[in-house]
């Protein structure tokens, strides 16, 4: 990836759904270290279970570092409030099937 320039990408991906959990949605920020936004995104994803948004919003916003102008010149840090979700990037054989698919095309 290059030399970093001593600065860090964060990203913060959050999730929402209505009431009846038929539509729901996902969006992330990616700042710098100071905090300065340098990109973001709002999509609809449509019904499902939190924790699928939760693995959709991670996604995304990997998506879109990895496509960015920001790519190899950060390092990436990536909040969650799922621990399940960062344990299965970390361990993707321990994901749940129906999840797995998703979990794998991160890592």
């Amino acid at each position: 990836m290059g030399d970093f320039y001593g600065w860090m990408a964060k990203v913060q991906c959050r999730w929402s759904s209505s009431f009846d959990g038929l539509i729901g949605g996902i969006r992330g920020v990616l700042k710098n270290e100071s905090g300065h936004l340098l990109h973001s995104f709002s999509i609809r994803v449509g019904s499902g279970l939190p924790v699928l948004y939760e693995i959709l919003a991670i996604f995304y916003c990997l998506q879109i570092f990895t496509r960015s102008e920001f790519y190899g010149m950060f390092k990436l840090v990536v909040e969650s409030d799922c621990k399940n979700v960062v344990d299965w990037i970390h361990d993707p054989a321990s994901t749940p099937l129906r999840l797995a698919i998703w979990v794998r095309k991160m890592v």
